[in-house]
């Protein structure tokens, strides 16, 4: 019983945010930003009316983006600064950069796709501030909010509920006669009306659709079943009047409804859509991984965690969730039906800023060049791959630095060549030719798929020195261990950022075991490309026949 009375005391309003200081706060904040002297500041203390005037001038600012007229940034800052403040049970503000971003995101695209680490404040924004905030401004509003089970939608809309009741001026516009129910709000004209995943909409027209978390551990609705239900049913409930669908959450699996509506091509085949552009779905994408910089340990809500509390404390949660799951929960990588094979700290440990890439030519040291060639020699085929590694012998084995990297879409086997024997436009045969010569002619590995024999052949006949290498898959997982093997060892040295290293860690990050419904086990890329990953593996595994070379640079 005292432990039931201490719960409900903690989950009690601290106390109603009253108009009264809602003013207040704004009129300090206008004194410090010079607009009302300071010492009229008591005097609009009590002019409320005023004041509430100049806020919701704010509150109301509008802009043009791409035709459409949307509410300001200044606006949603105004709203959450001085009429919410702050969460009514916690005392914590409400207003942070994960809200800021995820406000623009929203509210600047139609269709939205959001993934964010747990604890940010996700569904607080998406079933909380952000319907609040525009169910408050404008009358007759109708929101859909959509999770995955019942508990948590009636968890979201007692969200909903205290920010009202907690606060004076969002109750003015709650009718008197009005009954709120665990899934149904009546506010401001408007209904706000929750729902769990699979429940038919019933045509519902609204003019938001917040769909949070709607994966489910248990599986009671198949993956068809999901994307049938966001596609098929509520994505037709945001048709009639224009409005505006987002999904937020975190992933579970490289096939989810997520990596669907986020990736570049249909079936999964392209790459995840992360830093803001649209997937093939149309869906504007982006996630929020709550690391941004391993080598900084750089946090994106320092507020919420610091490194220690995240990996390395012997109790942080990481060491206790285990790599697997706090990729999935906090990293957004899946790894519940997959599991990543080059984890974030294997990839950092690898990075040595000190190397740099060479974009220069160097006919003294000693290199290997590992080619993944496109599958097609079609224009709008696949990635062709180049990687060029410096081969330095160490005294207990070789050490193999990346020196170039070459990774371009859609070319051609052979380039354009003019009448004076002048290279107009590159192919893949003068790519690797051009490095070749660039880089002491290195010893070229290329894969022998059905493209590769072509390239092999052509190279021979220009006395390039190629050595082929037939791939399966117990070859490739072989290459792929021996990678793995060579990192952790500190024998393969990825430079410092550039683009084409950021490329190459993307695919790193995104290699790795998939479990298929069969219960079968592939080594391949979980999403996106492997293009690099498998040029880097082939370099890496053919430096071995170089080991003890006489004419090597030694290096202690």
């Amino acid at each position: 019983m005292f432990q039931k009375k201490t719960e409900e005391k903690n989950q009690t309003i601290r106390e109603v945010r009253s108009i009264y200081r809602i003013c207040s706060s704004y009129v300090d904040y206008l004194v410090e930003k010079g607009v009302i002297d300071k010492s009229e500041r008591y005097e609009y203390y009590q002019r409320q009316p005023e004041v509430l005037e100049a806020l919701f001038k704010q509150l109301y600012e509008t802009e043009e983006h791409r035709g459409v007229t949307i509410s300001t940034l200044n606006a949603f800052w105004h709203f959450c600064e001085f009429v919410i403040h702050e969460d009514p049970i916690r005392g914590k503000k409400v207003w942070n950069p994960f809200v800021k971003n995820l406000f623009l995101d929203i509210e600047r695209h139609r269709y939205c796709c959001l993934l964010a680490s747990r604890g940010m404040g996700k569904s607080y924004f998406a079933h909380g501030l952000y319907p609040l905030f525009k169910a408050f401004l404008y009358k007759y509003t109708d929101v859909l909010l959509v999770t995955n089970v019942p508990n948590q939608y009636e968890a979201n809309i007692r969200v909903l509920k205290r920010l009202i009741e907690s606060n004076e001026l969002l109750l003015q516009k709650k009718a008197h006669d009005c009954i709120w129910t665990k899934s149904t709000l009546e506010y401001n004209g408007g209904v706000i009306q929750a729902q769990s995943v699979g429940t038919p909409p019933r045509g519902r027209h609204v003019q938001y659709i917040f769909v949070d978390d709607c994966l489910r551990d248990d599986n009671k609705i198949s993956e068809e079943d999901l994307e049938l239900f966001i596609k098929g049913q509520l994505l037709p409930c945001a048709q009639r009047w224009k409005s505006r669908m987002a999904l937020t959450g975190t992933p579970h699996h490289t096939t989810d409804i997520f990596h669907d509506l986020m990736n570049t091509e249909p079936d999964f085949k392209g790459e995840l859509v992360t830093n803001g552009g649209y997937g093939y779905s149309g869906f504007y994408s982006k996630t929020y991984p709550i690391i941004t910089d391993w080598e900084k340990q750089e946090i994106y809500l320092p507020n919420l965690f610091n490194w220690k509390e995240l990996i390395t404390n012997t109790n942080s949660i990481k060491n206790i969730q285990g790599d697997d799951k706090f990729s999935r929960e906090y990293l957004l990588i899946c790894t519940d039906k997959s599991t990543t094979i080059f984890p974030p700290e294997l990839i950092s440990d690898a990075q040595d800023n000190l190397e740099k890439i060479n974009y220069k030519d160097d006919h003294n040291g000693n290199y290997l060049i590992g080619v993944d060639v496109a599958t097609s020699g079609a224009a709008s085929a696949d990635y062709s791959a180049f990687i060029v590694l410096e081969l330095i012998e160490k005294k207990d084995g070789m050490k193999k630095v990346i020196r170039n990297i070459v990774h371009v879409k859609g070319m051609e086997i052979t380039g354009d060549v003019g009448a004076d024997g002048e290279i107009i436009d590159y192919g893949q045969i003068e790519t690797i030719i051009d490095l070749y010569n660039r880089f002491n002619m290195g010893l070229v590995v290329v894969e022998k798929n059905n493209v590769g024999v072509a390239h092999i052949q052509e190279l021979q006949k220009r006395n390039v020195n190629v050595e082929e290498f037939i791939m399966d898959r117990p070859k490739k997982e072989m290459l792929i261990r021996y990678l793995v093997s060579e990192m952790k060892q500190g024998n393969l040295v990825i430079p410092a950022d550039m683009e084409e290293v950021k490329a190459l860690k993307k695919e790193l990050l995104n290699f790795g075991i998939r479990r298929t419904r069969s219960g079968k086990e592939r080594m391949e890329a979980l999403s996106g490309k492997d293009d690099l990953v498998i040029a880097l593996a082939l370099g890496n595994y053919k430096a071995q026949d170089f080991s003890g070379l006489p004419f090597a640079v030694v290096q202690d």
